[in-house]
């Protein structure tokens, strides 16, 4: 996990890459310092990319994925461009309401008392006494 800054230095947040240590951009700036260009150069990237580092690369991106749900993020929307070849995923962590949290957790006490409520009275105990058990 990599911190992304902007050109003045300030923190933006982190990067995740799954291609190991390099990213795509990293790739294609070591392809063209080894004097690769167009093709040559998208070959270069793409065979780094292939194989044993995809499968790889899909992996921690499943685990990453996994991790997000359980932090209670949801994907809103996939960005891709014109020829298909690059994608971008947005993810967003709703804000929880307070209240209705607080709501859902009486309406689910109510629930509960009502079913022992019913249990005790099923047991043979009258209603009055199952209040009182349950008081």
């Amino acid at each position: 996990m990599a911190l992304r800054v902007n050109k003045a230095g300030k923190e933006l947040g982190v990067r995740l890459s799954f291609v190991g240590s390099k990213s795509a951009t990293e790739l294609k700036e070591e392809g063209k310092g080894k004097g690769l260009k167009g093709a040559k150069l998208r070959e270069y990237v793409d065979a780094s990319l292939r194989g044993d580092a995809s499968t790889a690369a899909w992996t921690r991106h499943g685990v990453a994925m996994e991790q997000l749900r359980k932090a209670g993020a949801v994907p809103v929307e996939l960005d891709g461009n014109k020829a298909g070849t690059e994608f971008k995923a947005k993810f967003v962590v709703p804000s929880v309401d307070p209240k209705a949290e607080a709501d859902k957790i009486e309406a689910a006490k109510a629930e509960v008392s009502e079913k022992a409520l019913a249990a005790l009275i099923a047991a043979g105990l009258t209603v009055e006494q199952a209040k009182a058990a349950l008081a």
